[in-house]
């Protein structure tokens, strides 16, 4: 449940530690926030707390993370994807069902979805990021399908995404040696 924050350029590793933060709870993902990093977030397996670096608390936590997302949803949130940022540094929460749906939440005063993706996937999705070039989300999940979503769209609610569908290789029983 610690997030340690330590300087790499400092060769001395008992001097490279920064600070210590404790999450309270075995810490599943985290990442830096805000333009200059002064941020970051940390997930448990129900949790969501945002940390600024020169804090000892976080400035803001959210309990029972999954409920409070199927709430807002207006239909069951089976788990959490993961947060990122776009361009504009705002952060999203994703999260998404069992059966391929797919949503994205802001936090302003509380959460807030701001959209849903649709008809894309078949099952549970493992990864999403934002294109940095265009305007697409790609999405990644257990269906092998790895889909471009345009967020300009009008109709993201129920959109169809261009879906490239992996091709399962076929070498069985060969063993590759590293060169």
């Amino acid at each position: 449940g610690l997030v340690c924050v330590i300087d790499y350029t400092i060769q001395n590793v008992d001097n490279s530690l920064l600070r210590v933060y404790s999450g309270y709870e075995g810490i599943s993902k985290f990442g830096f926030t805000g333009s200059n990093a002064e941020s970051f977030y940390a997930m448990t397996d129900s949790d969501l707390q945002l940390w600024n670096l020169n804090q000892a608390e976080p400035y803001a936590k959210f309990h029972n993370l999954r409920e409070k997302l199927s709430i807002v949803a207006a239909r069951p949130i089976n788990y959490v994807v993961d947060c990122r940022f776009d361009n504009t540094d705002q952060m999203f929460i994703i999260a998404g069902d069992d059966e391929g749906y797919l949503a994205l939440f802001t936090i302003h005063e509380d959460l807030v979805l701001t959209m849903s993706l649709q008809n894309g996937h078949e099952t549970t999705v493992r990864d999403v990021i934002f294109s940095s070039k265009k305007p697409y989300i790609i999405s990644a999940g257990e269906d092998s399908k790895i889909c471009f979503w345009n967020p300009l769209k009008k109709a993201v609610q129920n959109s169809n995404p261009d879906a490239f569908k992996m091709k399962t290789p076929k070498v069985a029983n060969k063993f590759y040696t590293p060169y």
